[in-house]
């Protein structure tokens, strides 16, 4: 069975962008602050750790798949 490691990290990183992408359009962040009102303004300080933190999740993972 051949390594399907570089398949499912190009997977995980096309599903990142998308939700990525998917969370920077005005109509999420709109909605986003419709139901979160005033707390809205923590919005980037939240959606910033956890992009941080899901790349180095991936940073990690992509070490550990080169090093086998």
């Amino acid at each position: 069975m051949p390594n399907q490691q570089p398949v499912l990290a190009f997977t995980l990183l096309l599903a990142y962008f998308a939700l990525h992408s998917l969370l920077a359009a005005d109509g999420v962040k709109e909605w986003f602050s419709a139901r979160i009102g005033p707390n809205f303004r923590f919005y980037r300080l939240v959606y910033n750790m956890k992009k941080t933190n899901c790349e180095g999740n991936l940073e990690r993972n992509t070490r550990n798949m080169q090093n086998g």
